[in-house]
């Protein structure tokens, strides 16, 4: 299990949620996709980031307006 695996089941037990596996698609998982969308768009595309620190920490500035 790797750190990202490790942190995604603590999370979820944090918050007592119960993880589960779909097919990757829109019809599936549209709440993240329109996210995704919705971060490419406000931020990502309208930036031009130096580094992937700075793209970090624009994109994480962003998630928390």
């Amino acid at each position: 299990m790797d750190i990202s695996e490790r942190r995604l089941r603590q999370a979820c037990r944090a918050y007592c949620l119960a993880p589960e596996l779909i097919t990757p698609s829109p019809q599936q998982n549209g709440f993240i996709e329109r996210f995704l969308r919705r971060l490419k768009e406000e931020r990502i595309w309208q930036s031009r980031f130096g580094s992937f620190e700075e793209a970090k920490q624009g994109i994480h500035k962003w998630m928390r307006w």
